[in-house]
């Protein structure tokens, strides 16, 4: 099964300590990249705003559509 089809580039700029951070998590659940690391963390940190949006009955800009 393939996984989602990744349509955009995103580039952020990183302290050397939040990259060695990042490196760290990663490192210590054994993921595959970087980018794999960053998408979980962020998927982790995007939940909790999610359940607020929802109780607040506001739609996303692509309709409400999970990107899971």
């Amino acid at each position: 099964m393939a996984g989602p089809t990744r349509v955009r580039r995103l580039q952020i700029l990183l302290t050397p300590q939040e990259l060695r951070k990042i490196d760290d998590w990663r490192l210590m659940r054994q993921m595959p990249s970087r980018a794999a690391a960053v998408r979980v963390l962020l998927k982790l940190g995007l939940a909790p705003i999610e359940v607020d949006v929802r109780r607040a009955g506001f739609k996303s800009q692509d309709g409400g559509a999970s990107e899971e």
